[in-house]
């Protein structure tokens, strides 16, 4: 198979046969010129219409000149990180690459903290808010249930007051406050 080649021996051809050939006619029929041209339709009959035979002026042409080509800009070769990776290499760019993945993680993970953080700080927001809103009621109420002393008039006469309805009434407000103030505290914290 892998041998050398053998010199070709050469062939000798074999000997041609010949078919014999049937007898040629010494003279064709005759056919007549109108024999042919009868089978052919006539134009008159079809109703093509014929070109019109206009004298058309001859029309010049420019000659078309094809620009030459432009050089090609030469590339500047410029250095190329090398396509393979030594083998010790190898292990160092894979232990970064997952390092930066455990940073990528670990980036997510404050991101979504910090949108928690301001979630809650947007509700103890509101919170401080409706509780100011009701202290401000209260201090409203106590206010008006106070007696507004006129200048003009002098401490005895002020009508005589209820010692016990004032104390009770003092307490009540003294509890809404320290309800307030429980309730400021662990927004305090925050």
């Amino acid at each position: 198979m892998f041998g050398r080649k053998k010199k070709d021996q050469p062939v000798s051809p074999s000997p041609l046969t010949v078919v014999p050939q049937p007898p040629v006619p010494e003279q064709a029929p005759p056919r007549s010129p109108t024999s042919l041209l009868t089978k052919l339709p006539v134009l008159d009959d079809l109703d093509i219409p014929l070109p019109g035979e206009e004298p058309r002026a001859p029309t010049r042409t420019m000659p078309t000149l094809t620009p030459l080509p432009r050089k090609r800009p030469q590339r500047i070769p410029h250095k190329t990180a090398p396509l393979f990776i030594k083998v010790d290499r190898y292990q160092d760019v894979l232990d970064t690459i997952d390092g930066l993945k455990a940073q990528s993680v670990h980036l997510r993970d404050v991101v979504d903290a910090m949108h928690e953080l301001q979630r809650q700080l947007g509700s103890g927001m509101d919170a401080i808010g409706k509780v100011i809103d009701n202290f401000s009621e209260i201090l409203t109420g106590l206010d008006a249930s106070l007696a507004r002393v006129d200048e003009s008039h002098s401490p005895d006469d002020l009508p005589p007051a209820h010692d016990d309805d004032i104390e009770h009434y003092v307490k009540q407000v003294y509890d809404q406050v320290e309800k307030v103030d429980q309730q400021l505290k662990p927004m305090k914290k925050r």
